[in-house]
């Protein structure tokens, strides 16, 4: 996938990503059913950030 984006494309990627506001505070006002799904071994979210997203919102559901 990062071939086919090419190095411009890839930095303009993780700039992106480097300075985007985060959501965390924003997972409490999810109030529908919600299942958090993680593979145990995803190098790129780990499990703990998955506790973490699950954790924030009332009622989810964590698999991995």
């Amino acid at each position: 996938m990062a071939k086919n984006t090419g190095q411009d494309g890839f930095i303009r990627q993780e700039q992106a990503i480097m300075s985007r506001a985060d959501s965390l505070p924003l997972l409490t006002a999810i109030t529908c059913p919600t299942l958090v799904l993680c593979g145990r071994q995803d190098g790129i979210t780990p499990l703990d950030r998955h506790e973490e997203i699950a954790g924030g919102i009332r009622g989810a559901t964590l698999r991995s």
